[in-house]
């Protein structure tokens, strides 16, 4: 039953899309955050994959201080 699952890839890695349910849900595993962090992290430093994981981090960061 699950051999057939395949974890989503997005069709494009070098920008976070969240226009497609497929790599919205990439996204927001790969990251480890709900739609709405994800979204909110493209809104403050843009679309690049490295930025957005930087940025979750230091917001983590500054949350567990």
């Amino acid at each position: 039953m699950f051999a057939d699952y395949k974890e989503p890839v997005p069709g494009d890695r070098s920008h976070v899309n969240v226009e497609q349910p497929e790599d919205m849900l990439y996204w927001t595993n790969a990251f480890d955050v709900d739609e709405p962090t994800l979204r909110g992290a493209i809104q403050a430093v843009g679309d690049l994959p490295d930025d957005v994981r930087d940025y979750l981090a230091s917001r983590k960061a500054s949350q567990a201080a």
